[in-house]
């Protein structure tokens, strides 16, 4: 088959497959798409994967359009953005990305696609923030319960910021399963001790997590920037976390101890420490450390 051909076909193809998922999700009353929500990128991730992104972005395009006039306009909202992630989720694969970085990739577009869902496009996707918290705030009053606004507020963030992860992590599994099951090649990951983040993402992160204090300390008085602030900053702080907890797990390897129960130990202490994890993660991140653990270990790295 000419080769232009089985790009149209298959972009075809695709474009039927969302235009029959929307179809009995509009009969199903929205049941179907709310628990499978991660099965709306896969067609544009196989397609994005095969081809050039130029073609990507036509069936993207024909995906959000066929969303619009069969599901309406909060169907369209939703499925576009999710669209967006398989694209560029797809396009990573085409370009030989390794999945650790296809997976921060997505876990970043999710976070700020969800925070768009519950602020900008609140009204349009039928979510009001202001009634679920004042909803949270009478439950707690009735439990005699203390609280204050700031932590809420945080508590809601947070939560956002979880269900991106969680929900990046559906897809990116989901999508590692259906390419490997139609036989394409995915570049194989370092093991995740060997994987070396740019020291300019370490520098990036602490100053997200010291404009995160300042938002919390009540410093910043703008509701939409402090939002942005905070999101940023909760994604800083867990990314000097995650590095903290490598550096502990190595770190204890250096013991002798098996491999499981490094892990096991490293999260827990982790976790515990908290402020203490987050500066070695940076320090992992930004000197020597990661290398100096690792020749502890006998792992030679040039």
């Amino acid at each position: 088959m000419n080769k232009n051909v089985r790009k149209i076909t298959d972009g075809a193809m695709m474009v039927a497959i969302i235009g029959m998922v929307i179809l009995c999700d509009r009969l199903l009353g929205g049941l179907l798409l709310a628990n499978l929500y991660f099965f709306l990128p896969l067609p544009i991730v196989v397609y994005s994967s095969k081809y050039e992104l130029k073609y990507s972005v036509m069936v993207w395009a024909s995906m959000c359009i066929i969303s619009f006039i069969i599901g309406g306009l909060a169907t369209f909202l939703t499925a576009f953005f999710y669209y967006f992630v398989g694209l560029v989720y797809g396009h990573l694969v085409y370009k030989g990305v390794g999945g650790y970085t296809r997976l921060l990739v997505i876990i970043g577009i999710s976070t700020i696609v969800n925070v768009l869902q519950f602020t900008v496009f609140a009204g349009v996707l039928g979510y009001d923030i202001m009634s679920e918290i004042s909803s949270l705030k009478d439950m707690m009053n009735e439990m005699g319960l203390s609280y204050n606004d700031s932590m809420l507020y945080m508590g809601i963030r947070v939560g956002i910021l979880m269900m991106s992860v969680l929900e990046s992590l559906t897809i990116h599994l989901a999508s590692f399963l259906l390419l490997h099951k139609l036989g394409f090649k995915l570049k194989k990951d370092k093991p995740m001790i060997l994987h070396f983040p740019r020291k300019i993402f370490g520098y990036l992160a602490i100053v997200g997590f010291f404009l995160w204090s300042l938002s919390i300390g009540g410093m910043i008085s703008n509701n939409s920037l402090q939002v942005l602030v905070e999101m940023f900053g909760a994604i800083s702080l867990l990314y000097l976390i995650f590095y903290g907890i490598m550096a502990l797990v190595l770190t204890l390897m250096g013991t002798g101890l098996p491999r499981g129960v490094c892990l096991a130990i490293g999260i827990i202490l982790g976790i515990m420490l908290g402020i203490v994890t987050m500066m070695l993660g940076f320090l992992y991140i930004t000197t020597n450390f990661h290398y100096s653990l690792l020749e502890r270990i006998g792992i030679h790295v040039q």
